[in-house]
């Protein structure tokens, strides 16, 4: 790792990964330069960051003036004393892609929260055409490191599930401006096995193993109006069969949710909201009070 020091303009724009396939998709395309660890706290108006690499360790505290960040080393005395004062950390892995004439970190926080940050920089920042899965937060001030390292973050391991039109990304989208960061769907258990010919018995017994053995907090979003699901299909373009299917797939999230409920299957992990009638603002308000209600954090 070849590290920078002085002044460092750090215009950037911020993103939640929500769905981690969507992003791993996305950067197996892309050549990787680097891959290290960080630990970083805060004093004053200063941010320390130790950087752990296959070489060794680096230190530094930094400085934020507008998008400038002055950068200078220090020595591991001086970060280990801060980090004595301060007492508690950030700790993320951060791996560096380049796309095309953009930088791409993507960081994996660990502490004091598990979730997926991305951020992207470079001159031309509005003409980065966005990945699916990953939604915009530069401007919601919550997300900078700071921010996070103060609590700003309120809870994660939520995976949110439903059929298409459902509502799940402007929820997704209303609940990051809380500081509650969810998942777009579980492609490799959850929505796989959500098809008509699997039998309730079998996808039922997977989503309980899938429930015993993640902490992970389960909703499902159903809209019991037909009519209303096939309004906001139709509103998208590009229409498949699987999207005109949506009815019946939201009845099978349904049936699916009640069988594992007679059958105590549940574990006080999944749980359904039934969003029918609600505009977006209702829909928000009804899924947060079922997160403050269940999540662990």
């Amino acid at each position: 790792m070849i590290m920078k020091y002085g002044n460092i303009n750090n215009t950037e724009r911020k993103f939640i990964s929500t769905n981690i396939v969507y992003l791993n998709n996305y950067l197996e395309r892309l050549e990787i330069i680097e891959d290290v660890n960080i630990i970083q706290t805060f004093y004053k108006e200063y941010k320390y960051r130790k950087y752990i690499t296959s070489n060794g360790y680096e230190y530094t505290k930094n400085l934020k003036v507008n998008n400038i960040t002055i950068v200078n080393k220090i020595d591991e005395k001086e970060f280990n004393k801060i980090l004595c004062i301060t007492k508690k950390c950030i700790k993320k892995r951060r791996r560096t892609y380049i796309d095309n004439n953009y930088q791409i970190d993507v960081d994996d926080f660990l502490a004091p929260n598990k979730f997926t940050m991305v951020e992207v920089s470079n001159d031309n920042l509005d003409e980065y055409k966005i990945p699916k899965g990953l939604v915009d937060v530069t401007n919601i001030n919550g997300y900078q490191n700071k921010e996070i390292y103060n609590g700003f973050i309120k809870k994660v391991g939520i995976i949110i599930e439903g059929t298409d039109a459902v509502g799940k990304s402007l929820t997704l989208k209303g609940l990051l401006k809380e500081g509650i960061v969810c998942k777009d769907r579980e492609s490799k258990v959850i929505s796989v096995n959500m098809l008509f010919e699997i039998p309730m018995e079998e996808r039922a017994k997977k989503y309980e193993d899938f429930l015993i053995n993640n902490d992970d907090l389960l909703l499902f979003l159903i809209n019991n109006d037909k009519e209303e699901l096939l309004r906001r299909v139709y509103s998208r373009g590009n229409i498949s069969d699987f999207d005109l299917d949506t009815y019946e797939y939201n009845k099978l999230y349904k049936k699916t949710y009640e069988y594992m409920r007679a059958n105590n299957m549940l574990h006080d992990k999944l749980h359904c909201v039934d969003c029918t009638g609600l505009d977006v603002n209702k829909q928000l308000v009804k899924v947060k009070k079922v997160i403050d209600k269940y999540a662990k954090y």
